[in-house]
C-alpha cells in the first residue's frame, strides 16, 4: 500500500468504497498510442491500481486519463478527489555540517518543484495534499 493512503486510514479510521492508487510515469519516447497509456489491475474488493504513461513531450491532463479510463471499466467517478503527500525534507540533528548543505539544498529543490495541481492539470478544489516530514 502507498504510504499515503496507510497515512490517511491511519488518520481517518475510514477508507473510501473504491480506491484508486496512481502512478504515473514518462516514458523515453515522445508520445505514447492511447492504448497503451492506461494499465489497471484489481488489487482487491474496491482497490485498485493504475499506471498512466506519458511521452516526454506530453503535457500530462490527469481528469482526462481518468474520464477515459472509466469508459475502459474502471470504476472511476465523475468528480474524483485526487490526494497527493506532500514531503519536506529535514536533516537530521547530528548531521556533519558538509552533509546538512546537501540536504538543505534537497529541501530547497523540492519545495520549488511543480505542485501536482499544475503539473497534471488537477482542479484545485479537488486536490488534498496530505504532508509529511523525513529527516535525511
Amino acid at each position: 500500500m502507498p504510504p499515503i493512503i496507510v497515512n490517511h486510514v491511519t488518520q481517518t479510521h475510514s477508507l473510501f468504497e473504491t480506491v484508486i492508487a496512481l502512478t504515473v510515469s514518462f516514458e523515453a519516447v515522445p508520445r505514447i498510442r492511447q492504448l497503451d497509456r492506461i494499465r489497471s489491475d484489481k488489487l482487491g474488493e474496491g482497490i485498485w491500481h493504475v499506471n498512466v504513461h506519458f511521452g516526454f513531450v506530453e503535457i500530462p491532463d490527469l481528469p482526462t486519463v481518468i474520464s477515459q479510463a472509466r469508459h475502459e471499466g474502471l470504476p472511476a467517478w465523475e468528480r474524483p478527489t485526487y490526494y497527493v503527500e506532500r514531503v519536506d525534507a529535514v536533516s537530521r540533528p547530528k548531521r556533519p555540517l558538509l552533509s546538512k548543505w546537501r540536504v538543505a539544498l534537497f529541501a530547497l529543490m523540492s519545495r520549488n518543484s511543480a505542485h501536482a495541481v499544475d503539473r497534471f492539470r488537477i482542479p484545485i478544489s479537488r486536490l488534498v495534499e496530505i504532508g509529511r516530514r523525513i529527516e535525511l
